[in-house]
């Protein structure tokens, strides 16, 4: 399974560990809305990435969809850690489409405090400087 998946107290935490196809995409989704709670409520979500290079043209619609039903179940807020330039490019712009920019905050896999970062994005709002 190339993505892990783990309730947190402040939403969920996602790794992806291998490539992303579309099966994967989709059950990533399903897996979501299993770990979610039924009720929304205001929640954050962590998602390394560090380990994903591309994202697969196909899994795109896929993604977007998951953010979008991210959304309406109260995201509030998502820290995304990524080691990819050109992956921060692809996700800023699915971000904007879907319009998850206003909550989301990228950060650099490679930086020693991007844990420390993301989560004071996540709990306290505080903008990654």
């Amino acid at each position: 399974m190339p993505y892990i998946v783990k309730p947190t107290s402040y939403g969920y935490h996602g790794t992806f560990i291998a490539p992303f196809p579309p099966a994967e995409a989709r059950a990533w989704f399903t897996e979501l809305k299993r770990v979610l709670p039924p009720t929304p409520r205001p929640f954050g979500q962590m998602i390394d990435a560090r380990e994903q290079k591309i994202q697969d043209p196909d899994t795109v619609p896929i993604v977007a969809d998951a953010q979008r039903w991210l959304q309406e179940q109260g995201m509030n807020r998502s820290a995304v850690v990524l080691s990819s330039a050109v992956l921060k490019l692809n996700l800023t712009r699915m971000s904007k489409e879907t319009g998850v920019i206003a909550y989301e905050r990228y950060f650099d896999g490679t930086d020693p405090s991007w844990e420390a970062k993301a989560m004071a994005w996540l709990t306290q709002g505080v903008e990654p400087g």
